[in-house]
Parts: structure tokens; C-alpha cells; sequence
């Protein structure tokens, strides 16, 4: 496995919904979304309720400081060939809560979805840097 975060060009605002809605509907040539999950969101958690977290998402992020002009963390995790077969949905939602906790965004709204477009199964995880409960931006 390997994890790679996927920096945000400097003339390219951040737009956490693109990035969301990029996650749940894999909308490139050839770009198949397999599993897909949300965390932390009143909203809900699964797919349905996607337009519902990113207006939660977004209203989170109004909390932050103006100055602020990345509010957004893109992970992703790429798996060898033949582990797409073996992981569980179980089984990745724990490989995201575990980056989750390491990056420190373990209580922070995020969406989730693998993505089986490339030779390698692939995880993207779209964190929202700004703390639900608190308004501060973790970095």
C-alpha cells in the first residue's frame, strides 16, 4: 500500500464539493466507483446523503478564518494488484479511520471512496481541515 497526498496547484481554488462530489461519482474516462462511504456528518454516510454532508461540509468550513485558502486534505492510498478482491468495505473504512487518526483528522468530516480505474485499486480520502466542533483548521 501506498499513500500519497495529492497537493492542491496554487491557481486552483479549493473547492471541497469538486473534490467530494470527484470522490463519489468518478466521473473520468474509465473511472469506476467501487466502494464509498462519509464520516462524521450528520447528513449521513453512505452515497445518498452526499449533496446533504457537502452542504454540512461546507458550512463547516465557513467557521474558519477567511485567511485561510486550503481547507482541504486529498489522500490517496494505492493498493497492489489483487487486494481489491480481499479488502473488505470493513476492512478499508478501518485503512481510513487509521490515516484518519494518524494525520490527526480522526473527529473531522471526510468522504471516502475507492476508485478501480487504474492497475491499481486506489482509496481517495477528502478530509476537511477545518474541526467541526471547534472551527480550527488543523494542518
Amino acid at each position: 500500500m501506498i499513500a500519497k497526498r495529492i497537493d492542491k496547484k496554487p491557481d486552483v481554488r479549493d473547492d471541497y464539493s469538486h473534490l467530494g462530489r470527484y470522490v463519489a461519482a468518478a466521473r473520468e474516462k474509465g473511472e469506476k466507483l467501487d466502494k464509498f462511504w462519509i464520516v462524521n456528518c450528520d447528513a449521513g454516510a453512505g452515497l445518498d446523503d452526499l449533496d446533504t454532508a457537502l452542504i454540512e461540509i461546507e458550512a463547516t468550513r465557513t467557521m474558519a478564518s477567511a485567511d485561510v485558502d486550503n481547507k482541504t486534505y486529498h489522500l490517496v492510498v494505492s493498493f497492489q494488484p489483487g487486494e481489491q478482491d480481499k479488502l473488505s468495505l470493513d476492512e478499508l473504512q478501518d485503512i481510513e479511520r487509521h490515516f484518519a487518526q494518524a494525520l490527526g483528522f480522526a473527529d473531522h468530516q471526510r468522504v471516502a471512496g475507492t476508485h478501480i480505474n487504474t492497475d491499481n485499486f486506489h482509496l481517495h480520502v477528502a478530509f476537511n481541515k477545518v474541526h467541526p466542533a471547534t472551527g480550527k483548521v488543523h494542518t
